[in-house]
């Protein structure tokens, strides 16, 4: 469901930096253009929004958003540290 109301497709994700892990969900158009995403896929994130979700922050993407699959199958063993 997003602010419209409107039922839209959505896919949670999680991405990782060098500050920790935060959940990301991409509705709409971001969630079918990212469905095959993988483990070690790198993504650029534009225009999100931080929210709580369950006392948890997160970031959620609209329309206006920008979600861009940068590269493939980065180094997974970087995930764990």
């Amino acid at each position: 469901m997003k602010r419209t109301g409107e039922n839209k497709e959505l896919l949670n994700v999680k991405i990782k930096d060098s500050t920790g892990v935060i959940p990301v969900s991409l509705w709409g158009k971001h969630a079918q253009r990212h469905s095959s995403l993988k483990v070690g896929d790198c993504i650029s994130l534009e225009k999100g929004e931080k929210a709580l979700f369950q006392s948890q922050p997160t970031i959620n993407t609209w329309e206006d958003s920008t979600v861009i699959t940068v590269s493939t199958m980065i180094n997974t063993e970087d995930l764990t540290k």
